[in-house]
């Protein structure tokens, strides 16, 4: 019964470790993409957004 908490404890430990791993990929992927269509976005149609709503940000 011991070996079993034992083997667990080390289960529940590498379950957080991959986890966390591959959350930090996901975060990564997610993250590069994401900066990479903001500055799609904002280098061509950012601009011509604001210049054409900016009484709406205003009000």
């Amino acid at each position: 019964m011991l070996w079993l908490n034992w083997f667990t404890q080390i289960e529940h430990r590498a379950t957080n470790i991959i986890s966390r791993l591959y959350v930090s990929i996901a975060w990564c992927f997610f993250g590069s993409v994401f900066s990479m269509i903001k500055h799609m976005l904002v280098s061509r149609h950012f601009i011509e957004y604001l210049n054409s709503h900016w009484r709406c940000w205003l009000f």
